[in-house]
């Protein structure tokens, strides 16, 4: 009976103290998420000419460094009414190297055309987010500008050299800070 009664008092006891050893870390105060990036976004927008729809072939390959790259054909329907198409690409742990790239080709010959109008025009922005999923830093927007117009066999030569085409790469150290 000694026995019972004391294995009773230590069964009491401990449950008393188990709650007051534990509050120290499940305490009302809210805990303070940790802000480190773990993941960044990149919204990155290409502008279009009506002569870029109508002439070219156009794809923009996205690569993550994770899935493998993924190729987008160009079309009106995919583009806002400003002719831009807006393209989101994650890497989903840093660091990481997100590669953007435009590929252009004619549709058929463009030589005699007396003018064509090209644009290289862009803008990109990038977020970084935390294991929780939340963002914890967004980037200003970057604008970068650069159109061209000119016959259609000077364009022509230019498209079928690849001049006309681009490549942005965008490297993020473990810390989410943008290598420039």
């Amino acid at each position: 009976m000694k026995t019972k009664k004391l294995l009773w008092a230590a069964l009491a006891l401990t449950s008393l103290l188990l709650p007051l050893s534990c509050n120290k870390n499940n305490s009302n105060e809210p805990q303070k998420e940790d802000n480190t990036p773990t993941q960044v976004m990149l919204s990155f927008i290409f502008d279009h000419t009506e002569d870029m729809l109508n002439y070219c072939n156009i794809e923009i390959i996205l690569d993550n460094g994770e899935d493998g790259a993924q190729t987008v054909t160009v079309t009106k329907n995919l583009l806002t009414d400003k002719l831009q198409m807006k393209n989101l690409l994650t890497a989903t742990k840093l660091p990481a190297t997100l590669t953007i790239r435009r590929k252009i080709t004619l549709k058929e010959d463009i030589s005699s055309l007396k003018s064509f109008t090209y644009t290289k025009g862009h803008s990109y922005q990038h977020a970084l987010y935390n294991a929780a999923g939340n963002q914890v830093f967004l980037s200003e927007l970057i604008l970068g500008k650069g159109s061209s117009s000119g016959s259609g066999q000077n364009m022509k030569d230019l498209i079928e050299a690849g001049k006309m085409d681009s490549e942005f790469i965008f490297k993020f150290k473990a810390d989410g800070t943008l290598v420039k």
